[in-house]
């Protein structure tokens, strides 16, 4: 096989940047996948905690020992 001529060799390089590119931007996009579910999941959270806490402004709870808890309504 006779040698691969200059362009042929930068060609040849090219192709091989391009496939590591490649592999860097799929590894950088599942990356970003799971910083985006991760941040839904932690928002979920947090509206959950937030609904929560609004649901306790009501005007009394019951309390598992069996009395009831009044909280004190923000004014």
């Amino acid at each position: 096989m006779s040698e691969l001529s200059e362009q042929e060799q930068e060609l040849v390089a090219l192709r091989s940047d391009v496939e590591d590119m490649k592999h860097i931007i799929i590894e950088q996009g599942v990356q970003m996948v799971q910083l985006a579910t991760h941040l839904a999941a932690t928002n979920h959270d947090i509206q959950r905690v937030h609904q929560m806490f609004e649901s306790m402004n009501s005007v009394e709870l019951r309390n598992p020992m069996g009395g009831k808890i009044f909280l004190m309504e923000e004014q």
